[in-house]
């Protein structure tokens, strides 16, 4: 049956949905056990989590948390105009939409950590039905429980539903655009679809920068389709357009020059996770390793690889065979059927986090998350519409027994040591944290308020931990970190605008378990990176800047930072 998207109708039944498109014993009991099976894994590691580990043990996911904290105690003191300022103008590096989405739970009273990874557990789950439901729409029944138990087995999707973090609001944004897609593609797009997709495209941009390069190749794919011979629908496209745009530009008009910069400082200068690239296969090769350790864990990672190989040569064969025949008179662009449509936005939306992640010098797995929801629902299309001697849905068997073999790993890993191929979903378990908790500091500060120059700097201390400390107790805080090696005059300057001065004299020197042999660490490793404050320091403080009198702190957390508070 030949679909032309420049005149979309509705099917029959949508694609896939045929019993034909089943399993060939008409049973969904295969598909049923292997989503079974990943949500016990999948649930059972992120709630164990989350409740064995009540404090936050990372300086990015306490930063995100911190973030919509202060916003919180923006609005207690200052009302609705100080939260307006505490959003346009404080944590102005990266878009605010983690900020927006836990305003409503702080406004009830609950925004406290545990109350919002919780929410990201449920925001991940949201997402997998989400993908499950696109890929069915596009594949049947039994594609679309397999895609929604690849995308939770994945250690990145582990992580993201342990912790608060942009990719809470980013996983479903990317969700929500692959189902509304998928509605366009099957001919069932309206003006409540055009709705949907423009809140999803919104919510993106809020959620990371990076969203919007990432969703414009299958944007501008979408437009050259419609302006090839379905111009009915820009005026919906048009809608979705302004929607967006009412919800990120204002944030963008004041903010996005500092967006981009944080963006290219992550990518290009920062460090922290780099594979090394002596060579260009060595390189590739340490690449592909990582991703199939860290990021999607090894059993998934031939999944998506095969399946997402699969719906590209499928989806390459349909363009051929769909280009325009302006000789017979077709000129407008055909595609055989609206499935294998849906698969070339789901490569399109995966393609750009894949070269990124490729071409960037900091390789945070994190960063390959955003090309989960499209590899999975692209893998099993691919699977699904591949020709297979035993049938259909050989292809289909093969990746659940993939994902299941994952679950089962995920669940024996757990008391394991962190080492390869199942590094990552051993983290997702027993990973080191190194923050620490300074509560013990805010209590030694009754004053409203405090300016505090922190010199020295660790995973357990910085301003995002020291200002966490206040900000759960729904107090202000100002602090401004310096290294110690910072010139005398420059702490100086700093101590005289200070109420006062702490120093980190001690903390845990491990590595995280990124720096393997496959990576490249940072030289000096951890003391380098701690600039521990010397005797010396302490010393001149009292006598040139005044702050003479001495007091211990001890921080718990497995930070194991151990600081001097300084007054004058």
């Amino acid at each position: 049956m030949q679909v032309s998207l420049s005149s979309p109708v509705r099917a029959p039944a949508r694609p896939g949905d045929g019993a034909g498109e089943r399993l060939a014993t008409g049973s969904l009991l295969l598909p049923l056990a292997c989503l079974g099976l990943a949500l016990l894994a999948f649930a059972g590691t992120v709630l164990g989590w989350i409740l064995t580990h009540p404090e936050v043990g990372g300086w990015d996911q306490i930063g995100y948390g911190d973030e919509a904290l202060r916003d919180l105690v923006a609005l207690a003191r200052g009302g609705l105009g100080a939260l307006r300022d505490s959003l346009f103008l404080e944590a102005r590096h990266h878009p605010p939409g983690h900020r927006l989405l836990a305003l409503p739970l702080g406004l009830a009273g609950h925004a406290d950590m545990t109350t919002l990874r919780f929410m990201a557990f449920g925001f991940s789950l949201l997402t997998a039905a989400v993908v499950g439901l696109v890929a069915r729409r596009a594949a049947g029944t039994s594609a679309g429980l397999l895609a929604a138990a690849a995308f939770l087995m994945a250690p990145v999707s582990l992580f993201a539903a342990e912790e608060f973090l942009s990719e809470t609001l980013l996983l479903p944004a990317l969700a929500g655009l692959l189902w509304c897609l998928a509605r366009e593609a099957t001919g069932e797009g309206g003006w409540g679809n055009a709705l949907l997709l423009g809140a999803c495209l919104g919510a993106g941009a809020l959620a990371r920068l990076s969203f919007i390069p990432q969703v414009a190749p299958v944007l501008l794919a979408g437009l050259a389709v419609m302006l090839a011979g379905d111009r009915a629908r820009l005026p919906r496209m048009l809608l979705a357009g302004t929607v967006a745009a009412l919800i990120a530009w204002p944030f963008y008009a004041i903010n996005g020059g500092r967006y981009i910069g944080y963006a290219r400082f992550a990518l290009t200068e920062w460090h922290s996770h780099q594979v090394k690239n002596d060579s260009p296969i060595g390189y590739l090769g340490n690449w592909l390793w990582f991703v199939a350790d860290w990021a999607f864990g090894p059993f998934l990672a031939v999944a998506l690889a095969g399946g997402a190989l699969a719906a590209l040569v499928l989806v390459g064969r349909a363009a051929w065979q769909a280009r325009p025949r302006a000789a017979a008179g077709a000129g407008a662009w055909r595609w055989p059927d609206p499935a294998l449509g849906i698969a070339a936005a789901a490569l399109l939306l995966a393609a750009p986090p894949i070269a990124g992640h490729i071409l960037a010098t900091n390789h945070n797995p994190r960063f390959l998350l955003a090309s989960l929801p499209g590899l999975a629902v692209a893998m099993a299309i691919g699977l699904h519409r591949l020709p297979w001697r035993g049938g259909r849905t050989t292809g289909l068997r093969i990746a659940m027994g993939l994902v299941a073999a994952q679950a089962v790993a995920l669940a024996l890993v757990a008391r394991w040591p962190a080492a390869p191929p199942l590094a990552g979903l051993t983290s997702m378990q027993s990973r080191p944290g190194l923050a620490c908790d300074w509560r013990p500091l805010a209590a030694l500060l009754p004053a409203d308020e405090p300016k505090l120059l922190l010199l020295g700097q660790h995973d357990g201390f910085n301003e995002v931990q020291v200002a966490f400390a206040f900000h759960r107790q729904r107090r202000a805080v100002t602090t401004v970190n310096l290294r110690s090696r910072a010139p005398w005059d420059r702490i100086a300057a700093e101590a005289a605008r200070a109420d006062h001065v702490v120093a980190l004299l001690a903390g845990d020197t491990r590595d995280i378990p990124y720096y393997r042999e496959s990576f490249r660490p940072i030289p000096g490793g951890s003391e380098q990176r701690m600039n521990l404050v010397s005797e010396a320091l302490l010393d001149r403080l009292g006598t040139e800047a005044g702050f003479t009198h001495r007091q211990a702190i001890e921080a718990p957390g497995g930070g194991g930072c151990r600081a001097v508070l300084l007054s004058r």
